[in-house]
């Protein structure tokens, strides 16, 4: 009941063609390094210059952090991955793309899935009063298509396991880990800042002066953007840093927002 199992589908499915071995295990995760690094490349293209583009995908492609788990056999790759797609095609108004991004995350790591682009995107609408009114039609159908990815697998595991799928998986897997710290270090409320600064390295240097940066210039010419972006940011490293259970892994997901900010910081 730890995790949902597409990433485990993934690599089922690799150990088929490749045989039972650390290459294969290791082979999901390189894949969807690869493609997250050709999203960020994409956001940029669309948000910022092709220069910025190419840029932020420099510096997300080689950062330690991304580096080491792009070819780990663990789920966070597969989740920021699938994020990064939802929320690129949020503000593209892609409800259909990003309603099935959201859907392989939630069953990639379970709700957080669809917990961070529905809040991103609605404190980014709120925060820049963005009237935003989907057609009734379109929304309906990113909704079924959501349902029709995401929920059967859920479905299935309780008509198997019953309360104790609910109790292990929703209870303990996700909200008490979030309440109560599994490791001693989940009661550092600082522990992301350092594995951050490491993780991002060789870019660390840029962090700050990119997200002052930013920040100054949210009601400039790319105010839409920026907001985004911190929003993003700042949801998603909020979010761990108020769990109590935290891994170096958990913060992969801000990676994409951080390299797009860096982009644009040195473009600029």
């Amino acid at each position: 009941y730890d995790k949902p199992p597409l990433y485990y589908w993934l690599v089922a499915t690799a150990f088929r063609f490749l045989g039972a071995n650390e290459f294969a295990a290791r082979l999901p995760s390189a894949l969807l390094a690869v493609g997250g690094t050709l999203l960020v490349y994409a956001g940029g293209r669309k948000f910022f210059t092709l220069r910025a583009a190419r840029l932020a995908a420099l510096a997300l492609a080689t950062s330690l952090e991304y580096c080491y788990l792009g070819k780990a056999a663990v789920t966070d790759m597969a989740l920021t991955f699938f994020l990064t797609g939802a929320l690129l095609s949020l503000p593209a108004k892609r409800y259909d793309l990003a309603a099935v991004c959201a859907a392989l995350a939630v069953i990639t790591k379970g709700p957080i899935g669809l917990i961070f682009p529905v809040a991103i995107y609605g404190l980014y609408l709120a925060v820049t009063k963005s009237p935003v009114r989907p057609p009734l039609i379109p929304l309906v159908r990113s909704l079924l298509l959501f349902a029709v990815i995401a929920l059967p697998w859920y479905f299935f595991m309780y008509a198997v396991h019953g309360q104790d799928f609910i109790t292990t998986f929703l209870g303990f897997h996700n909200i008490t880990r979030f309440l109560q710290p599994e490791h001693p270090n989940g009661r550092l409320w600082y522990y992301y800042l350092p594995v951050l600064l490491v993780g991002f390295f060789p870019w660390t240097a840029l962090l700050f002066p990119a997200l002052r940066t930013a920040w100054r210039e949210r009601t400039g010419p790319a105010a839409g953007t920026l907001w985004y972006l911190i929003i993003w940011i700042g949801v998603i490293f909020g979010f761990f840093t108020l769990s109590q259970t935290k891994l170096v892994s958990y913060i992969l997901p801000v990676f994409p927002p951080l390299a797009l900010l860096i982009g644009w910081y040195l473009d600029k």
